[in-house]
């Protein structure tokens, strides 16, 4: 599994849209980078959503749970982190 360099983005993110300055390292970095659970990996792609993706449509319930529409299948925990 390859890890991801989240501080060393960041930083040059910074560099390059706050202070201005060039970094070669940003512009070779694929336009998306995501995280796929149960694969438990991450991934690139040049598009959003990624190629193949299929849409559906959660909703969010009592007590931080998930729901598809008619209750066909519900999540127990729903955890966010942006960052």
């Amino acid at each position: 599994m390859r890890r991801l360099e989240y501080h060393e983005i960041v930083y040059s993110f910074f560099d390059r849209f706050l202070k201005g300055e060039k970094i070669p390292r940003l512009e070779s970095l694929p336009k998306v980078t995501y995280f796929t659970m149960g694969a438990n990996k991450w991934q690139t792609s040049e598009t959003w959503p990624p190629a193949g993706a299929q849409k559906i449509t959660l909703f969010l319930i009592q007590r931080g749970s998930l729901q598809l529409p008619h209750g066909r299948w519900r999540a127990r925990h729903v955890v966010s982190r942006c960052g």
